[in-house]
């Protein structure tokens, strides 16, 4: 029955990294400062693509604290802009139709006084109408906790967690394996009139080797998927005829001794041969750390940047 209350929105709630059979059983984690703000549409423009919003009482004005590292795109500190907020119904049902769905993509933001705040979005205004109630989840990549992180864990189980909010992702969830969230719950403490229980996605799942197991979960007002399970391929930088691979060293790959890998054909989406890794090593290639993949036999076919004769890596399409 416990209740962690983080005071800082660029903190994490739990971390767990490099754990065995860890549980966390019965933990409810909250923000304050809380990591969005809402308001009310008081005023609307379809022909400009703008909308006035007045920041709810109790909740934060977008320049304040945490929310004002993301305030304006010429400050924002990703480059990625103010991001987008979501319109809601006057009885906080997400507004489809409203703009782009329910999102509102900023072009910019400018404060008119007494709490009230001009959004000029990049898409048309739609079924957007005075009286709807207005929600901005400012998460920042980079700078934006998360409410539970693990990372290279192995059975790990999440049982009876409860997340009240979170500035990005409420259960991130990185190269681990086997892992369990059984009657976790995200949503707003009972009684409020919060628009959001986690600014970002539920669970956010990247190169799980097995799973995760989600069962028994009641996930809600999420300001992204409830749950995404990713994984991405590894460009080649370069192949030997002995049977080894140079590929990125990213964050979400992790090759180990015993796993079996397919080469895919970028133009096709064929596999052009698969083999057995036998050795993993961290090697320099040009002017970045890569990862040579030793194999138990060579790969024919297998298209590289060294073989396409490219003088530099491509950025990712």
């Amino acid at each position: 029955g416990t209740m962690l209350v983080m005071k800082d929105p660029t903190a994490s709630g739990i971390w767990l990294e490099r754990c065995d059979d860890v549980v966390v059983n019965q933990i409810t984690i909250d923000y304050d400062p809380l990591p969005f703000t809402q308001g009310r549409i008081v005023a609307a423009n379809a022909s400009k693509k703008t909308f006035d919003w007045k920041v709810d009482t109790g909740y934060a004005e977008p320049t304040q604290g945490y929310l004002g590292l993301q305030f304006g795109a010429a400050n924002a500190p990703t480059g990625r802009g103010l991001g987008f907020g979501n319109v809601f119904t006057a009885d906080g049902a997400m507004k489809f139709g409203a703009c782009g769905g329910s999102t509102a993509t900023f072009a910019a933001m400018t404060g008119l006084g007494s709490g009230v705040y001009r959004a000029q979005i990049r898409q048309a205004l739609g079924t957007l109408a005075i009286g709807d109630r207005f929600g901005w989840p400012a998460r920042i990549v980079g700078i934006s906790g998360q409410a539970v992180v693990l990372t290279l864990c192995n059975r790990c189980r999440m049982e009876a967690v409860t997340l009240n909010s979170s500035p990005q992702l409420s259960f991130m969830a990185n190269d681990c394996d086997a892992l369990t969230f059984s009657n976790c719950v995200i949503e707003p403490p009972k009684g409020t009139d919060r628009l959001y229980a986690t600014n970002a996605d539920g669970i956010h799942a990247k190169s799980n080797r097995q799973g995760p197991l989600i069962e028994g979960c009641h996930f809600s007002r999420q300001g992204d998927d409830a749950a995404s399970i990713v994984q991405q391929g590894m460009r080649l930088l370069g192949v030997s005829s002995a049977g080894e691979l140079l590929v990125e060293n990213s964050q979400y790959q992790l090759f180990r001794p015993g796993d079996r890998v397919a080469v895919i054909s970028q133009t096709t989406g064929l596999t052009r041969g698969d083999a057995v890794v036998s050795e993993v090593t961290l090697v320099r290639y040009r002017d970045r750390i890569a990862r040579k993949v030793a194999l138990d036999g060579p790969i024919a076919g297998a298209v590289s940047v060294d073989s396409l004769g490219l003088a530099a890596v491509p950025p990712l399409p």
